[in-house]
């Protein structure tokens, strides 16, 4: 179990009584801590949709197809060291140290 929920002891007994006899953890004792779940979950749907990777299964959502989740919208100066390809601009440091090579950016950026 995780989430804000694990502070309020009627949550916590209630999912006991409904399942009796299934032991009932904490997730930070499976090293994910309960007060970090909404951080973690919005991190991986960020990565999903930055990649391009549905955030969906139908088989758990009851939705028709799978489906990448929300957008990446720039800011009105667009996203910085990107050109309008979504390729890197020469000269911005792709991470390495003094690199300069112009590489592909899992981003794709549509503008218009």
């Amino acid at each position: 179990m995780s989430g804000g929920g694990t502070r309020n002891p009627t949550l916590m007994r209630m999912p006991g009584a409904e399942l009796a006899g299934v032991s009932l953890r904490l997730s930070d004792e499976l090293g994910l801590p309960a007060d970090a779940k909404e951080a973690y979950a919005f991190a991986v749907l960020g990565f999903l949709t930055v990649h391009g990777l549905p955030g969906t299964d139908p088989a758990g959502t009851g939705a028709r197809h799978a489906s990448v989740l929300g957008s990446v919208t720039p800011g009105r100066l667009g996203f910085p060291g990107l050109d309008r390809r979504g390729e890197r601009e020469a000269g911005v440091p792709t991470g390495s140290a003094g690199s300069t090579r112009t590489v592909r950016s899992p981003v794709r950026l549509v503008i218009g």
